[in-house]
């Protein structure tokens, strides 16, 4: 009965699945707006950008806040997932675990420079759609890796991931099933992985820009000798 209705959805009505909307959206913000890479990049006295810290911080220090902030992304859409089944609930929490990054309530709704959320994008994309989002991971890496800008593969995992999941869908009720399950689910999940792919695209917009240009730095793996 939990995992055909969810947590809300055990009565069965209506009031019910907007409390547990409101909850979702609350609590992932709130846990989006632990912003890790802003955290590591503070301790390490370096602007709020990856490439940045990777060179003044090393490897370890520069995976680690992506995995930590690519992990409040599963976190956030787990939430959703038991909230209610379905992807609708999964992409409500992660359209406000990426506005909880970019607009922080403990950084008084400031970004300072570490905008984007591409990493917590990514978790909740594993957790909406694992497969798709596994590809879209494999092919953003490889022209990450041939061309060394890090937001090529923004770009390209961006734009792949929602459009793969659309046509790859994992998640999908029929009308005869619970019938607010099927209309929040409808809602919900076609519209919102492209409304979070225009989230992330908007934030990173003008390091795309600059990357088009030729005027963003490539990232280095191998550290500098000192």
């Amino acid at each position: 009965m939990l995992i055909q209705s969810g947590v809300f959805g055990l009565p069965g009505t209506m009031p019910m699945y907007i409390i547990g909307a409101v909850i979702t959206a609350v609590l992932s913000y709130l846990i989006g707006s632990v912003n890790f890479c802003r955290m590591f990049s503070i301790n390490n006295n370096c602007r709020s950008d990856v490439v940045e810290l990777r060179e003044k911080a090393g490897i370890k220090r520069f995976v680690l806040p992506l995995l930590l902030d690519l992990l409040k992304g599963i976190v956030c859409a787990t939430i959703g997932l038991f909230a209610m089944p379905g992807g609708g609930y999964i992409c409500l929490a992660g359209l406000f675990c990426t506005l909880g990054h970019n607009y922080p309530v403990i950084y008084k709704f400031k970004s300072n420079g570490c905008a984007g959320g591409c990493a917590a994008f990514i978790g909740v994309m594993l957790v909406f759609n694992p497969l798709m989002a596994l590809v879209a991971i494999v092919i953003g890496l490889i022209i990450f890796i041939a061309t060394k800008y890090v937001n090529a593969f923004v770009l390209v995992f961006s734009l792949l991931c929602p459009i793969l999941s659309y046509y790859n869908q994992l998640w999908k009720f029929e009308q005869g099933d619970d019938y607010f399950v099927y209309i929040i689910d409808f809602v919900l999940r076609v519209p919102f992985p492209f409304v979070l792919m225009l989230v992330v695209l908007i934030f990173y917009g003008n390091a795309i820009g600059k990357m088009v240009r030729g005027k963003e730095d490539k990232l280095n793996f191998k550290q500098k000798k000192q």
